[in-house]
């Protein structure tokens, strides 16, 4: 916690005076990250810690909008790149109007990290982080390597029962659900690295994969709305080149979600079998090791 709180007051200054992209990104997996933390302690924690997670996803919701706008801007660019003529005339049309987007939703975010809601999240933070004390719970007295077993497979076979009803033509809400779930086990993962660096660390990377397939779905998914809703709100104000622009970029969005839906059986299927039965013996073992009494 100590250390996803360091890294949200340090990225703080960038955000406001820099707006840059990547402190923005880097802050809200930072919320996120703390978040998980507090869900994956939540039983050896002060009851008041679960409180911070409501306010944590405030937090990481106005710092999500301007992301998400930063990754359909990254993607314009490439685009723009690539194209000559009116094409490239109506994708410029198109991330103007997604520039104004951007500066509006960043203006947001600036009004809420000027809020005292949020000065006083982060000063409860600090004050919990630093002097707060374990729970009187018995699971907070308790070896990591005795309590964290359980703790990593009840998440594993969370990702697993979802992640086996799904498949390539699955509802893109669905494989966004499960990439939470992969979130949570990922962050639960690297936590716990220092106490099975080779199962957990291969694991993860394995994770990272099916993460970047299911995201790059649901980029593509939000890139179609956006330019289905500015083709609704804009479309009579823009040039025809940005018009057509518009359902070209849409429908490219439809072709790379299809190409990454193709991928996701076999990227899934990765994260099943040896590795995680690696990981479960090695847990296992450290468990048996590390379980005897603690002292009163």
């Amino acid at each position: 916690m100590r250390e996803q709180l360091d890294a949200i007051v340090a990225l703080e200054p960038i955000v406001r005076i820099e707006g840059s992209p990547d402190a923005i990104h880097d802050m809200r997996v930072a919320t996120r990250r703390l978040r998980a933390t507090i869900s994956l302690f939540k039983s050896a924690l002060p009851v008041r810690a679960i409180r911070f997670r409501d306010e944590l996803r405030w937090l990481g919701s106005a710092l999500g909008k301007v992301r998400d706008i930063d990754v359909q801007r990254e993607g314009l660019a490439r685009w723009i790149d690539d194209a000559a003529g009116d094409e490239r005339q109506g994708l410029r049309g198109i991330d103007e109007l997604m520039a104004q987007r951007r500066a509006e939703a960043y203006e947001r975010l600036l009004r809420t990290l000027d809020m005292r809601r949020y000065a006083h999240l982060k000063e409860s933070l600090e004050i919990f982080v630093r002097r707060a004390r374990a729970s009187p719970n018995p699971a907070a007295r308790m070896p990591a390597v005795v309590v964290m077993p359980e703790l990593i497979a009840k998440r594993y076979r969370s990702v697993r029962k979802a992640g086996r009803k799904l498949g390539r033509s699955s509802d893109a809400a669905e494989l966004h659900a499960l990439r939470i779930r992969c979130k949570r086990l990922r962050y639960a993962l690297e936590i716990v690295t220092p106490l099975y660096p080779d199962p957990a660390e291969t694991l993860v990377k394995r994770l990272v994969r099916l993460q970047d397939v299911l995201g790059e779905i649901q980029d593509a998914e939000i890139a179609i709305e956006q330019m289905q809703e500015l083709g609704r709100n804009t479309g009579r104000r823009l040039p025809t080149a940005a018009v057509f622009a518009l359902g070209r970029v849409a429908e490219r969005q439809h072709e790379r979600a299809g190409g990454l839906r193709k991928r996701f059986p076999s990227t899934f299927a990765a994260i099943e079998g040896k590795r995680w039965k690696q990981l479960k013996r090695e847990m296992e073992r450290r468990r048996a090791a590390g379980a005897v009494p603690i002292p009163s």
